[in-house]
């Protein structure tokens, strides 16, 4: 991501709706499970910090490592004590050891072209994470909606919650759940991700509009949408499509004698069939 997006990102995510409905909806999930008192998390691919407050709220020790060593410095300017790390999210076995984590988030991180491969990225997420640790991802949905907000932001793929399921169980994590989001601004992405393949914007430079603060009453109506969209997930489960998707899953417990495993008392009250209803 170039450093003019950066500093966009930076000035805007702790107040531009869509990234506020987005924490409000991954807090949601998280009151679903019981992390221990001395938590430790990790968000991958941190960026500006725009979660780390958000996971401070579950884990006494937040960890937040990205490549970009301008994002981070942000990301500091925001959170002067917070642990940031520069680091490659493709070698976080390098970094850190075995079974350190009882949470990992990767944010909008995965489809990122700096991500070689995204399922060696989730095994190696597995194997910092310890036994019934748990890991949460959202990322960008539906390949349709791909456009220059993408292309600025060097993505280079989209996901559907089958295929992000099928990775994270191929990683060797025990499926919790999921869903997809931002359902009321598909139609009008999709119509800019259209508009982008007839007529692409080559400036990449410019700024990104999807990253500016609309009116107050935009925001307003916003922010209401999306608080209808998280009671529809916390009533049916899941959307059936969106702009974005969430999903949830586990480290599964190593078979072993004693009390029963820490991460079945974390989610064992909060699993409808195999899902966590927000």
């Amino acid at each position: 991501m170039r450093d003019a997006v950066y500093d966009q990102l930076a000035s805007v995510e702790d107040r531009l709706w869509w990234h506020e409905s987005r924490r409000n909806l991954v807090r949601s999930f998280f009151r679903k499970i019981s992390f221990p008192d001395d938590a430790a998390a990790l968000d991958v691919g941190c960026g500006t910090g725009g979660c780390l407050k958000l996971l401070s709220e579950f884990a006494s020790r937040v960890v937040g490592i990205d490549m970009s060593k301008h994002a981070l410095e942000l990301a500091r300017g925001k959170h002067p004590r917070a642990e940031l790390h520069q680091g490659d999210a493709n070698a976080l076995n390098k970094q850190f050891q075995d079974e350190t984590f009882d949470l990992v988030t990767f944010f909008n991180v995965l489809y990122h072209e700096w991500i070689e491969n995204d399922a060696d990225a989730l095994r190696q997420a597995w194997r910092v994470l310890r036994p019934g640790g748990v890991i949460l991802v959202t990322d960008a949905a539906f390949d349709c909606l791909y456009r220059r907000h993408d292309r600025v932001g060097m993505g280079k793929r989209r996901y559907t919650l089958p295929a992000m399921r099928e990775r994270l169980e191929q990683a060797g994590f025990e499926w919790l759940g999921g869903t997809y989001f931002n359902m009321v601004l598909f139609a009008p992405v999709w119509l800019l991700a259209l508009r982008d393949r007839l007529w692409p914007e080559r400036d990449s430079n410019a700024p990104l509009g999807e990253l500016a603060v609309p009116p107050f009453p935009i925001s307003q109506a916003m922010k209401f949408l999306m608080t209808c969209e998280r009671a529809a997930i916390r009533v049916f489960g899941r959307l059936p499509f969106g702009v974005t998707l969430l999903a949830i899953a586990r480290r599964p417990d190593e078979i072993e004698a004693g009390p029963a495993p820490l991460g079945k008392r974390r989610v064992e009250q909060h699993v409808t069939g195999e899902v966590i209803h927000a």
